[in-house]
């Protein structure tokens, strides 16, 4: 298979992980599932699994670090509307939006226990993907992914859907896993890394920044995690130029 990244067309067996294929690209460094599994299989075990337990301080925390991205956010944005949030769990991205006059939040998550505990914190969210609600054209200022595009079947049919329903010069909130994080690192010596069928895809940051510049997006912003081996990176639809790059940690 041609990688969805870079399309290059040539790969190295890496490894199994619970009975899969790892494989990685040698061009880019992608690291992917192959074959991968059947789609509805992996879209079940997300509508029927038992959240996890959650303290308030949590959720305060959590709550928290997205509202202080959010004014990071903000320094690149140049429309203000509808947020999207692609994959909202418990709705933490709502919680940091909730005030906010220059965002209207909407939510959109496949779990059906996160999805109750998202609407038990009365935050405005509904069942569901990006594809299957077909939103119109440039319907949204900033679209969300937390820790989505490594479980999608197609991650590149998700960014190329997320850029129709993004204003020009809307922006994308991207993260991920990194493979190219020094924990990560560690964590493949251990052999802790790959876990299909969950995850699909394991990007690094390089590869992030290249797969969103070639959908069509400007990257402007990349930070890596500090405690777990994780890069978000901001990005701008419609915007010619490379963009400034801004490399640092939360």
């Amino acid at each position: 298979m041609n990688c969805i990244v870079c399309h290059h067309s040539s790969s190295q067996f890496l490894c199994k992980a619970n009975d899969f294929d790892i494989h990685r690209c040698l061009n880019c460094l992608l690291d992917f599932t192959h074959p991968l599994p059947q789609e509805t299989s992996v879209l079940n075990k997300y509508k029927h699994e038992t959240p996890a337990e959650r303290t308030t301080f949590n959720q305060f925390r959590k709550t928290l670090k997205y509202k202080i991205r959010l004014r990071t956010i903000d320094k690149f944005a140049q429309v203000h509307g509808k947020v999207l949030d692609i994959g909202c769990a418990e709705g933490d991205w709502g919680a940091a939006v909730e005030g906010k006059n220059k965002w209207n939040y909407l939510g959109l998550e496949l779990h059906n226990g996160l999805l109750r505990y998202a609407l038990a914190r009365k935050m405005n969210v509904a069942h569901g993907t990006l594809q299957s609600h077909n939103f119109p054209d440039e319907e949204f200022a900033l679209v969300i992914m937390t820790h989505v595009l490594e479980h999608m079947h197609n991650p590149r049919s998700t960014l190329v859907e997320a850029s129709r329903v993004l204003k020009p010069s809307g922006l994308v909130v991207v993260e991920v896993p990194d493979s190219s994080h020094p924990k990560s690192k560690r964590k493949k010596k251990r052999g802790r890394w790959y876990g299909p069928p969950s995850h699909l895809w394991y990007f690094s940051q390089a590869n992030l920044h290249q797969f969103l510049k070639d959908v069509g997006f400007t990257p402007l912003l990349s930070k890596r995690t500090i405690l777990k081996p994780y890069v978000w990176m901001v990005a701008r639809k419609d915007v010619i130029g490379s963009g400034s790059q801004v490399f640092g940690k939360d």
